[in-house]
């Protein structure tokens, strides 16, 4: 029998079962220029709580999973260069996960 905190009973003992498995992330990018897109997929069996996006020049966003984890972003930088973008998963039981791309926004 398990409760709502996700305590197990077994014949009079209790176990409590705790999730330390991250989430899966992944991501691409797309686009030309200084218009980028960014698209991937957030995975964890026990569910996303938070999806954040970094973009490596200062700017970031929450992001909401969408159907099978789709997370998607579009963003204009504000000047030609590389960044480190990050894309940040964390499940229900608090683990995180995170995806790094290295990125070139052209003129």
């Amino acid at each position: 029998m398990t409760d709502a905190d996700g305590t197990v009973t077994l014949a009079g003992r209790r176990v409590r079962v705790v999730d330390t498995k991250k989430p899966a992330v992944t991501f691409a990018v797309g686009g030309r220029g200084r218009r980028l897109s960014f698209g991937g997929n957030v995975v964890d069996p026990g569910g996303i709580a938070r999806v954040r996006i970094s973009f490596g020049d200062g700017s970031s966003r929450a992001l909401r999973p969408g159907r099978r984890g789709y997370v998607a972003a579009r963003y204009v930088y504000r000047r030609a260069g590389s960044f480190t973008v990050r894309l940040e998963a964390t499940d229900r039981s608090g683990n995180r996960a995170v995806a790094v791309e290295r990125v070139r926004a052209g003129r």
